[in-house]
């Protein structure tokens, strides 16, 4: 954090020019991959996967309410914390270096494969051997959730469908629906930032008309696992484009928000955190009008909460605190591995101790892992893209796109960290 209250803002090694990278935000993934395990650790535990423990009629209107439409619903919704993901990579990923400069395409898709494919690879081969060693069956914990997780093992054909993100993402890692979409965001964000440099408010028009004409086509349009996963990418390209815009306004935005009194401020911050916390879920066949209308309130309060980060003030600067950096150094694995390694833990460790202790055990072995996973996984996959992009990518006179600069849930861009 600068002296005058404002972010810390890195440049990119190897990059010049408009490369930076904003530290708090490192912070915020970190944290928001903490909360998707934290809300998965509550549904795998709420007995029958009730959301709402039973309560006399007023007392669970009133907790209901509370749920729905303050932050307390991040305990129940995790993707309110993905479209923060989201978000976050289009501001990192349109603060490198030539991000708008499409002769530059193929470095940046060389960074963005071997930045995303091998940690998602490897924690897809970690759950399907972790998937193999559970017995088939209910769970011993009268959990739907967790009762439907790994309930048919996989076959070959399905796996290789998920590794090759192809297709269905719903049977051994849960959570790896939302690198799929970023993955296929990535084909085409070259293009959406040279977009926003030149038409800024008709890009983002036309990203949210997309993202509506995909909304309401799921109540008409029947879709294979491909297509509809395809077509899910324009729901959120939205919130990408969003983020490049936040990226290239950014000095404006502090201007503007350095004239808010401390009232307004923290009027501002409440109604934020109010559009997160509404509980929504990830777009889906079938939606109504009233999950299309959650949907877009909890992503307006994902922009601006992303926003607000980015632009300085007090809880800019707790993100920039060792522990939130430190959990956005592991973001990206934590976000793969938690899910088959809690669910592991719950189906075979439970039943020769207690719900709880095996929820335990899983969540330390998940940062053990996801630590792990960086240093053998992750860094090496970040070195590769580093020797193909110099072997293969558009390099010559010109530095091209860092491997590091911006993922889902991915490492700061920064080599300190490594």
């Amino acid at each position: 954090m600068t002296s005058t209250g404002l972010p810390t803002v890195h440049p990119l090694p190897g990059n010049t020019g408009n490369a930076r990278r904003l530290k708090s935000l490192d912070g915020l993934r970190g944290v928001a991959a903490f909360a998707v395990m934290f809300i998965h650790m509550i549904l795998f535990s709420l007995p029958d996967n009730s959301a709402i423990p039973t309560f006399p009629t007023t007392i669970s209107y009133i907790i209901e309410i509370l749920i729905l439409f303050t932050p307390l619903g991040l305990l129940v919704n995790g993707h309110s914390a993905v479209l923060v993901f989201f978000v976050i990579s289009g501001v990192a990923l349109s603060l490198s270096a030539n991000a708008g400069n499409l002769s530059f395409y193929r470095s940046f898709l060389i960074s963005r494969v071997s930045r995303i494919w091998p940690p998602f690879a490897a924690a897809l081969c970690i759950a399907a051997f972790l998937s193999f060693l559970v017995p088939p069956g209910p769970s011993p914990f009268a959990n739907a959730e967790l009762t439907r997780f790994w309930k048919i093992p996989p076959t070959a054909d399905v796996f290789i469908e998920q590794i090759l993100m192809t297709g269905r993402f719903d049977t051994l890692d849960w959570p790896v629906w939302s690198l799929i979409v970023e993955m296929r965001i990535s084909l085409l964000f070259p293009l959406l930032v040279w977009c926003c440099i030149r038409a800024p408010r008709t890009t983002m028009a036309a990203s949210g008309a997309l993202s509506i004409a995909f909304v309401m086509s799921t109540s008409y349009v029947r879709m294979t696992d491909w297509s509809f996963t395809s077509a899910r990418a324009a729901g959120y390209v939205f919130l990408f484009t969003a983020g490049i815009l936040i990226a290239r306004n950014l000095d404006h935005i502090r201007v503007h928000l350095a004239r808010l009194t401390r009232s307004q401020n923290v009027l501002c911050w409440c109604f934020v955190l109010a559009l997160v916390g509404i509980r929504t879920s990830r777009l889906w066949p079938g939606m109504t009008l009233d999950d299309g209308i959650r949907f877009y309130m909890c992503a307006t309060g994902a922009i601006l909460l992303v926003l607000l980060i980015a632009a300085g003030g007090r809880i800019s600067r707790l993100m920039e605190h060792p522990v939130p950096q430190g959990a956005g150094r592991i973001s990206y694995s934590l976000y793969l591995l938690h899910m088959p390694v809690i669910g592991f833990c719950l189906k075979r460790i439970a039943p020769l101790t207690t719900h709880n202790t095996a929820l335990l055990i899983g969540f330390v072995i998940s940062i053990a892992a996801a630590i792990l996973a960086r240093r053998w996984i992750e860094i090496p996959s970040v070195s590769l893209g580093k020797y193909l992009v110099r072997r293969f990518g558009n390099t010559s006179g010109r530095p091209a796109i860092s491997p590091l600069s911006g993922c889902t849930m991915a490492e700061p861009a920064s080599t300190s960290h490594l």
